[in-house]
């Protein structure tokens, strides 16, 4: 399966100063972009709370890159 998905819903949220540049970190040393991290991210926090969403699959396993 490919790293991208169809998206069909837009969420907006409202974060501390300094988030949307430690996601972008995230992300770069996750290997993907920062839409994914954060979908990914809150898809995994959800299931950990015993809430499973309908037609997403499990976030794979990313190694962190090199830096």
């Amino acid at each position: 399966m490919s790293n991208r998905t169809l998206t069909q819903e837009k969420f907006l949220l409202c974060a501390p100063v300094g988030f949307s540049v430690a996601m972008k970190k995230a992300a770069q040393r996750q290997m993907t972009t920062s839409s994914g991290f954060a979908r990914l991210a809150i898809v995994e926090k959800i299931r950990s709370l015993g809430i499973e969403i309908d037609d997403v699959p499990p976030a794979p396993e990313h190694k962190a890159s090199r830096q």
